[in-house]
């Protein structure tokens, strides 16, 4: 049984895509930064993932286990990625 999604911000706390995809950090970065592994990598090419780019969050189930991410890689993914947006949003680096 696939558990609930995560819990997104609240419409007003949403973010632009615009806002999250003004900066230079790749995905090799992304992923060096998070620990997230090589075939997990592969895994988001597969699926378009630019770091930042929130249409990931709106992705079903059907279309993450298309790549044969696990429910728990990508979850984990979801929390990096939105640690990621919020710092871009911040101007932060705290992310790194």
């Amino acid at each position: 049984m696939i558990p609930p999604p995560l819990q997104l911000a609240p419409q007003n706390e949403m973010l632009s895509p615009s806002e999250t995809m003004n900066h230079t950090v790749s995905l090799e970065k992304f992923c060096s930064v998070y620990k997230i592994s090589a075939l997990d990598q592969e895994k988001l090419t597969c699926l378009g993932y630019m770091p930042g780019n929130r249409v990931v969050e709106s992705l079903s189930n059907a279309d993450w286990q298309h790549v044969s991410f696990s429910v728990v890689s990508w979850r984990t993914f979801l929390i990096h990625h939105h640690k990621l947006c919020k710092a871009i949003v911040r101007g932060s680096k705290s992310w790194e």
